[in-house]
């Protein structure tokens, strides 16, 4: 199941905490939907670290959505869209 956060308007470092502390409520089956001004390249290797893997979706140069989901998660890795 899809959860939803938008980020774009924040201010760093809060888009990075805000995702992080979705991440953790994940259940087997949920992915995380992030909309985003910008790439996160940052968040990439602390979520990689705590097992999760993402798909990063270029909507426009202001908009990026990414999908986070937990690495052995087939379930949710399958319900992520693959393009705009």
């Amino acid at each position: 199941m899809e959860q939803f956060i938008d980020v774009s308007k924040l201010e760093p470092p809060e888009p990075l905490e805000r995702i992080l502390e979705k991440l953790e409520a994940l259940n087997e089956g949920d992915f995380l939907s992030v909309s985003h001004r910008r790439e996160p390249i940052p968040l990439y290797a602390i979520i990689q670290e705590n097992g999760f893997s993402w798909r990063c979706i270029e909507k426009s140069p202001a908009h990026f959505q990414i999908y986070i989901w937990r690495t052995n998660d087939q379930k949710a890795e399958q319900s992520i869209p693959r393009s705009r």
